[in-house]
């Protein structure tokens, strides 16, 4: 397994939110407010914990003496994480002994890996997953721990089977970390969340809306940033919290509507048999396309839904 990020590619990661801020400061300042986010702190039924996100300093990581600097900095949060985490002890007590250590080089691993390839300004596809772990969850379980320096690894649970069942259905063929690869370097992708902290709770599948609600802009806010093309989201949770957000500039359509206030957006939006809908946001045109939750192996019966998504990103598979 792999436990030290080289630091070219580290460097190449820095250079790809560095690409992506274009010098607008627009996702340093994004990625600052997000990591102080405390909106979750205070729900008496369940507090998250806001410990994926790195405030990058992108303004003063200009060369490479500076990166390597603060290259240094990442490494110490990756080992003393991956010490707290050997160390056997309960959620709650790896918890209070973290202070300002995260899970991320910027805003959260699948991001992070999808920078390490970016070339471009422009972005082609945004995806829009539903969130992390519940906390509890993921401390208890190795396999699934992450750190820092790890999003080189392929073969780290990291990406999980929701990355490898996305690409797998994308790509029409089983998951290819080369074909990945090769669509990351051609194409600027950009992968978040609809909320940006672990969650509290010892039930993984446990989502509370409210969470959502609250991060809300923090989504919105890099759907200004990034401005895609292609915008997909992930799960009922997903598609409704997206379709909120969308709904400000598309008031007259009616399905977008259905998929903002639906319990069960996702099959309101296959009884439509619509492909995707063609909408607008930020003066720009944009195609958005729900999806399933690609990481619940139920869903698999769903890849034709991703036939919208290749149409619109001209891939043949």
């Amino acid at each position: 397994m792999m436990t030290n990020l080289p630091f070219e590619t580290f460097h190449k990661v820095i250079q790809g939110y560095r690409i992506l801020d274009n010098g607008s400061g627009e996702v340093e300042r994004f990625l600052r407010d997000a990591s102080g986010c405390s909106a979750c702190m205070h729900d008496p039924s369940d507090t998250p914990i806001n410990q994926i996100v790195r405030a990058l300093p992108l303004s003063r990581l200009r060369d490479r003496d500076s990166v390597e600097r603060y290259f240094r900095r990442v490494r110490r949060d990756n080992g003393f994480l991956r010490n707290l985490f050997s160390s056997g002890s309960s959620p709650a007590d790896v918890q209070s002994r973290l202070v300002s250590e995260r899970f991320a080089i910027g805003l959260l691993p699948w991001l992070d890996y999808c920078m390490l390839y970016r070339r471009s300004r422009e972005t082609e596809m945004m995806v829009i997953g539903i969130d992390f772990k519940n906390w509890p969850v993921f401390v208890k379980s190795p396999r699934d721990h992450y750190f820092p320096l790890d999003i080189a690894n392929s073969s780290s649970n990291v990406w999980g089977s929701t990355w490898r069942r996305f690409w797998s259905n994308l790509l029409g063929s089983p998951y290819d970390e080369d074909r990945v690869v090769k669509f990351l370097h051609a194409r600027a992708v950009y992968f978040t969340n609809s909320m940006l902290c672990f969650g509290g709770a010892n039930d993984p599948r446990s989502h509370n809306w409210g969470y959502l609600e609250r991060c809300r802009h923090h989504v919105e806010r890099q759907l200004s940033i990034v401005r895609p093309r292609c915008l997909v989201s992930f799960g009922d949770f997903g598609a409704r919290n997206v379709a909120n957000i969308l709904l400000s500039e598309n008031r007259d359509c009616e399905l977008l509507c259905e998929l903002a206030y639906s319990r069960n957006p996702l099959n309101a939006f296959r009884r439509s048999q619509t492909k995707f809908l063609h909408l607008h946001w930020d003066g720009r045109e944009i195609m958005y396309v729900p999806l399933y939750q690609p990481g619940w192996s139920h869903t698999a019966g769903y890849r034709n839904d991703y036939s919208a998504l290749q149409d619109l990103l001209e891939l043949k598979t």
